[in-house]
């Protein structure tokens, strides 16, 4: 179990998983393609009774399919989006924390010197 009081973090890690994200984009958008042209290629069942129904579900499967791939195609775009923002506003808080321990440490030392 972790300690969430005491929780570190790497911004260039989180820009790394950004970037690692970032990589998945191609093959998505590949996954996508191959699925929007099969929603648009019309499949042969053959001549029997129940070739209507077959392709009827078919049709629906392949529909259902490139739903999720647009969903999934859209939510990973969000996730590089946010991961890469959350990434920035580390590096935003690391360097005001140095920037502040800096001035504190002027600060301590010049105490110490008054003292």
């Amino acid at each position: 179990m972790s300690d969430d009081k005491n929780l570190s973090v790497d911004p260039g890690a989180i820009r790394d998983f950004a970037r690692f994200l970032d990589s998945q984009a191609r093959p998505l958008a590949q996954i996508h393609a191959r699925m929007s042209a099969r929603e648009s290629a019309r499949a042969d069942f053959g001549e029997h009774p129940a070739a209507d129904q077959a392709e009827r579900e078919h049709l629906k499967g392949v529909g259902s399919a490139v739903e999720g791939a647009s969903r999934l195609k859209a939510r990973h775009e969000e996730l590089v989006r946010g991961t890469e923002e959350l990434a920035k506003q580390y590096a935003d808080l690391d360097g005001l924390n140095s920037a502040a321990a800096s001035e504190v440490d002027a600060v301590m030392r010049q105490g110490a010197r008054s003292a």
